[in-house]
């Protein structure tokens, strides 16, 4: 079963208010979780022990007096009887020695209340199951699943260094463009000014600096005599 996939269609319908749908979806999601848990350690049990475990289960069949628990074994019990199963046959102590992990929240998971709220929303088709329980229940299969490694956690993302983030920082953002530096009105006419000079100067229309200082005292002197 694709438990991450039947999780989030359970977190779909829990978002959507349909708390009553959530609860079946997810009844069903913990009677998947107790067969197949069952099924993984009992082909990893040794053949003497396996043979211990299976002769049990028909027993249990017998005095369930059920058909389908007659019928399909294990898999036929209600989640109240699979729940006692494991505890009478000590389960999950041949799973942590045969599998080689720790299930402490499964080895004190109680689905008294949850299997309450699930026959009550499948059973007597009752509207009654609120947010709250419906929550709850979707967040002990939660932390059943990620214990039990049904659940795939997601990758976390590789770490990177200082100048691995600086330059991804630099290619997001747009470059800075420095406004060109504008010069003061003074510079700007002095500068025109000298421009305008130089190209008179060039083209002969103006004499230069001691030319113009000679002229002027010539006429000084000239205006002095006629006086």
């Amino acid at each position: 079963m694709d438990y991450d996939a039947k999780l989030l269609e359970a977190k779909a319908l829990l978002d959507r208010g349909s708390y009553t749908l959530a609860v079946m979806a997810m009844g069903k999601l913990l009677e998947a979780i107790y067969e197949d848990f069952y099924d993984e350690v009992l082909g990893k049990l040794p053949p003497a022990q396996r043979k211990i475990i299976t002769d049990r289960e028909a027993q249990s069949a017998e005095q369930i007096k059920d058909r389908a628990a007659r019928e399909k074994g294990f898999k036929g019990f209600t989640i109240g009887a699979k729940l006692r199963f494991f505890r009478e046959n000590k389960f999950i102590d041949s799973a942590e020695g045969v599998l080689g992990r720790k299930y402490p929240r499964f080895r004190v998971f109680d689905p008294g209340m949850l299997k309450d709220i699930r026959n009550e929303a499948t059973h007597e088709a009752s509207d009654d199951v609120d947010e709250d329980e419906a929550t709850l229940f979707y967040s002990q299969i939660k932390v059943l699943l990620a214990e039990l490694g049904y659940s795939k956690k997601p990758e976390p993302a590789p770490a990177r260094g200082r100048r691995a983030a600086l330059v991804e920082g630099r290619r997001r953002d747009p470059p800075r463009r420095h406004p060109r530096r504008q010069p003061q009105d003074g510079h700007l006419r002095r500068r025109s000014v000298g421009r305008r000079a130089q190209r008179r100067q060039h083209a002969g229309r103006l004499p230069r600096s001691g030319a113009l200082l000679r002229a002027d005292v010539s006429d000084g002197v000239a205006q002095g005599a006629a006086g």
